[in-house]
């Protein structure tokens, strides 16, 4: 059963890591690593938890379909 809550991609920015895992616009996230997401300020609190070399799975719903996408962090400039 999916989380009647989500955070929903509204942008990718080109060329950086959500675009090279095949992130969409209009993809809504669920889970992180398994963890229901329940809004925004949740996602935030959940990514600056992880350490920036971990792989993160993102359980996002597109066209009606549960899809996972693994994501590589990247380190800031």
């Amino acid at each position: 059963m999916l989380s009647d809550r989500a955070v929903e991609i509204v942008e990718v920015a080109p060329g950086g890591p959500a675009q090279a895992a095949g992130l969409q616009t209009g993809d809504l996230i669920v889970a992180i690593n398994g963890r229901v997401i329940t809004g925004v300020d949740d996602l935030h609190r959940m990514l600056s938890g992880f350490p920036t070399s971990r792989q993160l799975l993102l359980s996002v719903v597109r066209d009606n379909r549960l899809v996972e996408v693994p994501i590589e962090p990247r380190l800031g400039k």
